[in-house]
C-alpha cells in the first residue's frame, strides 16, 4: 500500500484509518483472558502457578514474530498479511476455546501469538502508508487509542462473558471479530496499489537511521516496563490492602488505560505540530511523576487518589507512546513501515515482560522482610527512578540532529528527533 498523498490540514480520514484501527483494538483485547483465569485453572485442573505459560505461551511466540511478519508484508502487502493473519488468529482462538487440555490450550496460544502478530504488525504500516508525514502523528494517536481502549474493555467484557460461558467464551467470543476483520481486509487488499521497493536490508536502513533510532526503542522497553509495575500491584493493592471489590478494583484499574486512550490523540496532534522531541519527553516525565507518587501510597490512600494516579502514568505513556512511534516509523523508509512497526510493537511487548520480571524480584525481595506496603513503595520508588532514566535520555536526544536517510527528509520542525 503506498501513500495516498493527502495533504489536507483536517484530520486524517477515518476510512482509512479503520481498518488498522480496528486491528490495534482487536489485538489488544487478549485482556479479556485475565479474569477467566480462576475459572479456567478450576475447569483444567492446573495451579495457579500454570497460568504464567498461558500469558508467556501468547506473549513469547507474538513477539519474537513481528519483525518478521512487519517485513514480509512489507514484501507482499500489508493488508494480504493481516488478512491471512486475521483468519488464522480465528482458527486458533476457536481451538483455545475447545482445546481438551492444557497442553492443547499452550499449543493454541502459541498459534494465536503468531497470527495476532501478523494483524497487528501490518497495522502502523497502513497508517503512515496512508498519510503525509505532518499529520504521521495524528494517525499514529488515533491507532493507539484504538489499541488503549481494546485493552481497557478486555476486562470489563470478560466478567460477564466468563459468568454465561465459562473461560471458554473469552476465546469464542473473539472469533467472530477476527473473521470480520480478515473480510475487511481482503476488501481493503483489492483495493490496494502496486507496492514500492527500495531494494535495501533493513539492517542498512536501521544504520542509516542512526543513534536516535536505537534510543527511541530503547525509550519504548524503559517506558512501559517502568508502567507495568502498575498492573502486577496495584491489583492486590486495591483488594487486599484497602479493601475494594473486585468490580470496584477493575473499574479503578481501568482508568490507566482509559488516559492512555485520550491522551493519544491528543499527543499526535501535539507531535505533527511541535516535533516529536518534546511531546515524548514530556509524557515521560508524567509518567515518572505519577509512578513516584504511587510509591507513596499507603493504607490511608483513598481510591480516587489511586485512580488519579493510574490516570497520570497512562496520560504520561499515551504522551510518550504516539509521537515516540511516529519518530521509529519515520526514521525507516516506506518500503520498510512494516518492519518498523513491527520493531516498535516488539519492544513494547519486551518491555511488558521486562517489566513483569524486575517488578516481581523487586516486590519479593523486599516483601519477605518488611510486607507488603513497604515492598509495594519500594517497588514504585524503582519504576519511577527507571521512567526518569527514560526522562534523561529523551531530553538527551533532543539535543542531537538528526540525519536524514536516503529518500527521507528531516521532518518540518526541529524538536522530532
Amino acid at each position: 500500500m503506498t501513500p495516498k498523498g493527502d495533504s489536507g490540514g483536517g484530520p486524517p480520514g477515518l476510512a482509512v484509518l479503520a481498518l488498522p484501527a480496528a486491528a490495534g483494538a482487536y489485538g489488544s483485547l487478549d485482556s479479556i483472558l485475565n479474569i477467566a483465569f480462576p475459572d479456567l485453572t478450576d475447569d483444567l485442573g492446573i495451579e495457579v502457578a500454570a497460568l504464567q505459560w498461558v500469558v508467556i505461551s501468547f506473549v513469547l511466540s507474538y513477539s519474537v514474530v513481528l519483525v518478521a511478519a512487519g517485513r514480509l508484508a512489507d514484501r507482499v502487502g500489508h493488508t494480504s498479511v493481516m488478512r491471512w493473519g486475521a483468519a488464522g488468529s480465528a482458527a486458533a482462538l476457536a481451538w483455545c476455546g475447545l482445546a481438551p487440555s492444557y497442553p492443547a490450550l499452550l499449543a493454541g496460544r502459541v498459534a494465536q501469538g503468531v497470527t495476532t502478530a501478523a494483524v497487528m504488525a501490518a497495522a502502523p504500516a497502513l497508517v503512515t502508508l496512508s498519510t503525509t508525514g505532518d499529520r504521521r502523528g495524528r494517525a499514529l494517536g488515533i491507532f493507539q487509542m484504538s489499541a488503549a481502549v481494546g485493552l481497557a474493555i478486555g476486562p470489563a467484557l470478560g466478567g460477564p462473558i466468563v459468568a454465561l460461558f465459562g473461560w471458554r467464551g473469552v476465546f469464542w467470543v473473539r472469533v467472530p471479530l477476527a473473521l470480520g476483520l480478515a473480510i475487511a481486509a481482503a476488501r481493503a487488499d483489492r483495493a490496494s496499489p502496486p507496492r514500492r521497493r527500495s531494494g535495501a536490508g533493513l539492517l542498512d536502513a536501521v544504520r542509516t537511521a542512526g543513534a536516535s533510532f536505537v534510543v527511541a526503542n530503547a525509550l519504548t522497553v524503559l517506558a512501559n516496563g517502568a508502567m507495568f509495575a502498575a498492573w502486577l500491584l496495584v491489583p492486590q493493592y486495591l483488594v487486599d490492602e484497602l479493601g475494594a471489590s473486585a468490580v470496584l478494583g477493575g473499574v479503578v484499574l481501568t482508568t490507566l488505560p482509559a488516559a492512555t486512550a485520550v491522551a493519544a490523540p491528543v499527543a499526535g496532534r501535539l507531535s505533527d505540530r511541535f516535533g516529536a522531541g518534546p511531546v515524548a519527553t514530556a509524557g515521560l516525565a508524567a509518567e515518572a511523576i505519577g509512578l513516584w507518587a504511587m510509591s507513596m501510597l499507603d493504607l490511608d490512600s483513598g481510591l480516587g487518589w489511586v485512580a488519579v494516579m493510574l490516570a497520570v502514568v497512562g496520560t504520561g505513556l499515551g504522551l510518550f507512546s504516539v509521537p515516540n512511534m511516529s519518530f521509529v516509523m519515520g526514521s525507516l523508509p516506506p518500503d520498510m513501515q512494516g518492519a518498523a512497526g513491527g520493531l516498535s510493537l516488539m519492544m513494547r511487548t519486551g518491555g511488558i515482560v521486562g517489566g513483569v520480571a524486575v517488578a516481581g524480584a523487586l516486590f519479593d525481595a523486599r516483601e519477605a522482610s518488611d510486607g507488603f506496603s513497604a515492598a509495594f513503595g519500594f517497588t514504585f520508588a524503582w519504576s519511577a527512578a527507571i521512567c526518569a532514566v527514560a526522562f534523561a535520555l529523551s531530553l538527551a536526544r533532543m539535543t542531537r540532529p538528526r540525519r536524514p536517510g536516503p529518500g527521507r527528509t528531516v521532518p518540518r520542525r526541529a524538536g522530532a528527533g
